[in-house]
């Protein structure tokens, strides 16, 4: 797979092209607000896609996170017994 990378005056990532047997699919964002999505043989469409604040993102991706059982198991023994983390070294 082929990746090329350009920067533009932005703001953020201001279009993404995918190749593909039919021709480009595109999705682009040149004010950071209203996206436009084409596609071969498809009329363009115009998609919301403004683009958000870190506090946003972060606030997203947060809330996404599946509980990691295994770390808080961990997490209440060391509670329980004491226990402080160490390192393990490599063998």
């Amino acid at each position: 797979m082929n990746v090329e990378r350009r920067s533009s005056r932005g703001p953020g990532i201001t279009e993404v092209r995918l190749g593909t047997r039919q021709g480009d699919v595109v999705v682009s964002r040149p004010d950071g607000r209203l996206a436009t999505l084409a596609s071969p043989g498809e009329p363009d469409r115009p998609v919301a896609l403004r683009r958000r604040e870190l506090d946003e993102l972060l606030s997203e991706e947060l809330r996404r996170l599946d509980p990691d059982e295994i770390y808080a198991d961990t997490v209440k023994r060391m509670a329980r017994t004491g226990t402080a983390a160490t390192t393990r070294k490599k063998a």
